[in-house]
């Protein structure tokens, strides 16, 4: 499947992308087993769920990646041993470069992605739990408290009990109709049409009709509780 590849692409810190290809090349050209096997792994997994029509995302392969960082590691030692100091200088920045994309991750480790997507992920890939899976509902509540909203209008996917989380008053946003007052829209519904586990098309996008008012009446996004969930409010006046 492109798009699993493609989620392995891009979900992959650029780091550990380059040392597991270099691990590859490293571990298929020696005799010993114990370096070839878990290489050969990681290949089969993939090659495997290539042919997998059900499409959920990276989480189905997460397997490959102890193996992927098995591989790294024995390109990281290969480097290490070189004898030219640039090998070791190489070696050093991508696990200083490794270490960034850790850090920077944290609080969002679900919706990662690596450099290569820039600054809009949802622009390369937002189908399956890589980028929008809900998990923002928490951060959404806690938003509404802070601005004492107390009625708002929602559409994301998810399965989660919006009534245990804390939120205000609120109702589902209906698709292809338009709304007043504040509203929530997810990044997955938004595009896809995608809510609460419902797809209803491009076409019938939640939100599109509230992003389409906004538009006319000038109005603006008064916050963003993430880059995956907009909060704004709509208003005429």
């Amino acid at each position: 499947m492109v798009l699993l590849l493609l989620a392995v692409l891009v979900k992959t810190p650029i780091p550990l992308l380059i040392l597991a290809i270099l691990g590859l090349f490293y571990s298929f050209r020696t005799k010993q087993w114990t370096v070839t096997a878990p290489a050969a792994a990681a290949c089969a997994i993939l090659l495997v769920t290539m042919c997998v029509k059900h499409d959920a995302g990276l989480r189905h392969v997460l397997v490959v990646y102890p193996l992927l960082a098995i591989v790294s590691g024995h390109a990281g030692t290969r480097l290490w041993n070189y004898k030219p100091r640039a090998a070791k200088f190489f070696l050093v920045l991508l696990l200083c470069w490794q270490v960034v994309s850790s850090v920077r991750a944290r609080h969002d480790y679900v919706a990662y992605f690596n450099e290569l997507v820039g600054k809009d992920p949802s622009q390369v890939l937002i189908t399956g739990c890589d980028l929008d899976c809900g998990q923002d509902m928490l951060r959404l509540s806690s938003e509404l408290a802070k601005k004492h909203i107390s009625k708002i209008s929602i559409a994301a996917w998810t399965t989660a009990d919006l009534s245990r989380l804390g939120l205000p008053d609120f109702q589902l946003l209906p698709p292809a109709q338009p709304v007043t007052g504040w509203v929530a829209i997810s990044v997955r519904s938004q595009r896809m049409g995608d809510a609460f586990h419902s797809s209803y098309g491009p076409k019938h996008s939640h939100g599109c009709q509230a992003i389409d008012q906004l538009n006319r009446l000038g109005a603006r996004f008064v916050s963003i509780t993430s880059p995956r969930v907009l909060l704004t409010k709509l208003d005429s006046s």
